[in-house]
């Protein structure tokens, strides 16, 4: 199978990559690979030799390209050829290589064996010309090559998994990711670099942030019952559970302000998930009562219980320092943030 290093050795004339050899259109885009090292040589354009046909029928951005509409188009209808410069465009040659080869249905002439970071940028080209589906299979095939890749937690790559999984169709992938996001994402709003589109980012932020709202408001709220007037249990169990509640929320108030003026989050890796404080609270040990304390799983919920010798002053050792209200809501956090299970038909969201 061709290796990527060997994937741009094809017919070239000229400096000019011979794509389809009848092509009726010199495509010219800037190249934006590094320059060599110690040379002040600038890269040259890349030429490729194309199809106006098979860019138009795979690419609804060359389908504009060349309509009578535009000067191009117009050229290539009266002098039946044109030249295209691409000058705004941020995609290197390498990566158009790819893209133009798979659109041309040379499939030979490309490596199925690539980097992420090189199926990241074949994605980034393949949105920005609107060929999704002209390089599905391709992009399908690299990715399941890179499987031991894929991200299990929330890392800086996950945002650019989640943009492969959407431009080439992987809906497992993309749910699974998506979930990751949504459990494990510490920001309040995405502070990620891929053009992620906006519906996929308020999918995901509106049930986190609406989820995690509820989880924090009805922790205050066992605060406020732990520390009423009343007595729960003894002075010092009641002292000890309210504070130490606090203490757990209290490591994650001054990121969610931030993130709520609008300020970048200071620590962005998923190990300061607000949601970690739920596990760490549920293996809080509690002094008061010889540090016994469990999780309100069904199978420890009555590992500790005791009877009650005296109703008004029962023994509280066998309950969760979380409390079943809120126990219950976080345990819910797979059915509520479970991803987004469909990726629609592509550009539908412009519609």
């Amino acid at each position: 199978m061709m290796k990527e290093e060997d994937a741009l050795d094809a017919p070239s004339t000229d400096g000019i990559s011979i794509i389809d050899p009848d092509g009726d259109v010199l495509l010219i885009i800037p190249d934006k690979r590094d320059p060599p090292p110690d040379t002040d040589e600038s890269p040259t354009p890349a030429r490729f030799l194309v199809s106006s046909k098979h860019l138009t029928l795979a690419s609804a951005f060359f389908k504009a390209q060349f309509s009578t509409n535009w000067r191009v188009g117009s050229e290539l209808a009266i002098n039946g050829s044109v030249k295209v410069h691409l000058s705004s465009t941020e995609h290197d040659s390498e990566t158009m290589h790819i893209l133009l080869n798979i659109i041309h249905g040379r499939q030979r002439q490309v490596s199925f064996e690539v980097t992420q970071d090189r199926l990241w940028k074949v994605a980034l080209a393949t949105d920005f010309f609107l060929c999704h589906e002209a390089l599905q299979t391709w992009g399908l095939w690299c990715s399941r090559r890179l499987v031991r890749e894929f991200p299990e937690d929330f890392t800086s790559s996950t945002w650019e998994w989640i943009f492969i999984s959407y431009v080439f169709g992987w809906d497992s992938l993309f749910k699974h990711l998506t979930k990751i996001a949504q459990q494990k994402s510490c920001a309040a709003a995405y502070d990620g670099t891929s053009p992620v589109p906006k519906w996929i980012l308020d999918e995901i932020y509106t049930k986190r942030n609406d989820y995690l709202q509820q989880c924090f408001d009805l922790a205050h709220k066992r605060v406020a019952y732990l520390a009423s007037y009343d007595k729960r249990c003894t002075f010092d169990c009641d002292a000890m559970k309210a504070g130490a509640l606090l203490k757990y929320l209290g490591n994650f108030t001054v990121m969610r302000l931030q993130a709520a003026r609008g300020y970048q989050p200071i620590i962005s890796n998923s190990n300061c998930s607000p949601f970690l404080f739920c596990q760490a609270s549920r293996q809080w040990l509690n002094p008061a009562h010889d540090n016994k304390t469990t999780s309100n799983s069904p199978q420890n919920r009555d590992i500790y219980r005791r009877p009650i010798q005296n109703p008004k002053d029962p023994s509280c050792a066998h309950t969760s320092l979380l409390g079943d209200e809120l126990s219950q809501h976080i345990n819910q956090i797979e059915k509520r943030l479970n991803g987004i299970s469909d990726i629609p038909e592509w550009g539908s969201e412009l519609r």
